[in-house]
Parts: C-alpha cells; sequence; structure tokens
C-alpha cells in the first residue's frame, strides 16, 4: 500500500522550516490572542477623525477645481473662492444657501453635474479677470440661468464660454445676456 503525499511537487508543512513562515505565525497567533483586538482604541486619533471644518476649508480654498468626488461642497467652494483673497472668510449657512440654490437650479435646467457648473464659474470669472472684466460668481450663476430659463440651445460650458466671447468683445453683462437669450430653441 502506498501512502498518498498531501502536497504533490511541494515539500510537507513539517519540512518547511523557513523562520518568515514561523514568524507570520506567531504574529497571526499573538493578533488573536490579544484582549480585544478588534477594538481600535490603539488607534491613532489622527486616523479616526476626519478633517476639522478649518482644515477642510482649508483645503478647498487652496483647490483650483472640483474633482469628481468633490461634488457635495460645490457650494462651499464656490463662496470660498468668492472670497479667496479673504484667508479669514468663514461661509455663513445663508451664503452656502445661496450658491446651492443656483448651483441646483443650473444643473437641473442644463443637464450638468453639480460640480462642473462650479467649475465652469469660477473659470469664467477668472477668464474675465483676465480682460480686467470684473463679474462676482452669483452674478454669473443668475445670468446663466436666464440663459438656460430661455431654452438657449446648448449646455452649461457652451453659455459660459458665448458670454465670455460677448464680454471679451466689450458688451455689458447685461446686454451679453439679452444676446444669448435671443437665440432661443424653437418651440
Amino acid at each position: 500500500m502506498t501512502q498518498s503525499k498531501p502536497f504533490r511537487g511541494t515539500k510537507p508543512l513539517r519540512e518547511l522550516s523557513n523562520p518568515v513562515i514561523a514568524m507570520g505565525l506567531v504574529i497571526v497567533a499573538a493578533g488573536c490572542d490579544s484582549p480585544d483586538s478588534s477594538s481600535s482604541q490603539n488607534i491613532p486619533a489622527a486616523v479616526e477623525s476626519p478633517l476639522t471644518r478649518s482644515d477642510r476649508l482649508a483645503e478647498l480654498r487652496k483647490a483650483k477645481f472640483l474633482n469628481l468626488a468633490e461634488k457635495d461642497v460645490a457650494a462651499e467652494w464656490l463662496a470660498l473662492q468668492e472670497h479667496r483673497d479673504d484667508s479669514s472668510y468663514r461661509p455663513t449657512p445663508d451664503d452656502l444657501a445661496a450658491y446651492e440654490q443656483r448651483i441646483k437650479l443650473l444643473a437641473k435646467l442644463t443637464q450638468e453635474d453639480r460640480r462642473m457648473v462650479a467649475n465652469r464659474t469660477v473659470q469664467t470669472r477668472d477668464l474675465l479677470a483676465e480682460q480686467n472684466i470684473r463679474e462676482s460668481l452669483l452674478t454669473l450663476l443668475d445670468g446663466m440661468a436666464d440663459v438656460a430659463k430661455a431654452s438657449v440651445v446648448g449646455n452649461y460650458g457652451a453659455y459660459c464660454q458665448w458670454y465670455v466671447n460677448l464680454r471679451q468683445s466689450r458688451l455689458g453683462h447685461r446686454e451679453a445676456l439679452q444676446q444669448m437669450t435671443s437665440l432661443k430653441r424653437s418651440p
């Protein structure tokens, strides 16, 4: 009668005298014997706690644009961008509500992502500023909402680019919006 080998082509476990395996088993066994190995009491507090509000505001203040994971902070980021020269500025709930209301409206009207509305609005403001044309973010959001409500053909990015082009051709804010809204979709 032949005895079958439990490990074909390899050495049986008892023949492996590798110190690395022995050390691994000791570590696993020690972890299982600890009184409360599932508790988080040994984890440093910095790992457990999320960023503080001022840390989060500092990170948002530095952000040049919002990435995919940051759509929920679009209103807060816009408020900070509006006051980017004031490092002590902290958005109030009313500030956040004003931006949030406009972002939601534009996202709905243009079928755009909220963060894209925020990114394009800041980009528009910055492109205008390079030409010494100053508009607040709220003014831009309200103007683009008027264009979207008029059912003008295009998406939010197209509206913003068209607006920049019209403003660079020396039209004022109201005149640029009037020209844009004059091109409504046919019924």
